[in-house]
């Protein structure tokens, strides 16, 4: 398994695992190295320093192409947790985008004397399904963030989700253009990122309010809509300080 492994030259730095998603890779968190390891010159607090560890998802990127099915979100995990006892770090803190939230949460949930937490941006099992029910007893806004939750996944799962399904039930139809054409490449690798950061013109991405919901070992989405969570407003740092490690 590929990783890339910066060491804080500050004392008390606390080790942290940022995992990457699909379509995507370690260059996604190339340019969160230097701050993240060396606050100091990024005029950050010193106190804030971490020793970040980068791995790259088996069969993705440099690591080593895969001799053999079965590896699921549980064994990427597993297989996370031994790279991090084996650089030496009995306890630390995971982030996680796309897979690297599942696989992030799975860390957790298995290891919680491991990690001390997780910073998860998408987990699908929190997003609202269903209009809330009349007799639930919601404010106005908790209501209304619940219902734009329940529009949101629509529009998703109508407009968004073509190429899971294809690469789900005909994977080779796919493949076959990938192998061979650049331009097709880029082409499935971008739409969904530009579909999530380029909204149509004259609309607008809907507010995300800034609430943090939190359990022991876990910060999620700011976009987690459950209306019986607790909040509370805070930054990656001001949680990450919260930690007991």
């Amino acid at each position: 398994m590929h990783v890339v492994h910066a060491r804080s030259p500050e004392p008390g730095a606390r080790p942290l695992l940022l995992g990457h998603g699909w379509p995507g890779s370690i260059v996604e968190y190339l340019n969160l190295v230097g701050p993240l390891a060396e606050p100091a010159r990024h005029g950050a607090d010193r106190a804030d320093a971490f020793h970040v560890v980068l791995p790259s998802i088996p069969g993705f990127g440099l690591s080593t192409p895969l001799r053999e099915p079965g590896w699921d979100i549980a064994r990427i995990a597993a297989a996370y947790a031994e790279l991090m006892a084996r650089l030496g770090y009995r306890r630390y803190a995971v982030h996680g985008s796309d897979w690297g939230a599942l696989i992030g949460r799975e860390l957790g949930r298995r290891h919680p004397d491991r990690v001390a937490a997780a910073h998860l941006t998408w987990l699908p099992s929190a997003v609202a399904t269903a209009e809330p029910d009349p007799a639930d007893q919601l404010t106005d806004e908790q209501r209304e963030r619940l219902g734009a939750s329940v529009r949101r996944r629509a529009a998703a799962m109508a407009e968004e989700m073509g190429y899971g399904m294809v690469q789900s039930a005909r994977p080779q139809t796919l493949a076959y253009g990938l192998t061979d054409s650049p331009v097709g490449q880029l082409t499935c690798t971008t739409r969904p990122r530009t579909a999530r950061t380029d909204p149509p013109l004259g609309s607008s991405p809907p507010p995300c309010p800034p609430a943090w919901r939190r359990s022991p070992t876990t910060l999620r989405s700011p976009c987690d809509t459950s209306p019986s969570a607790p909040t509370r407003s805070c930054t990656g740092r001001a949680f990450l300080r919260s930690v007991r490690w």
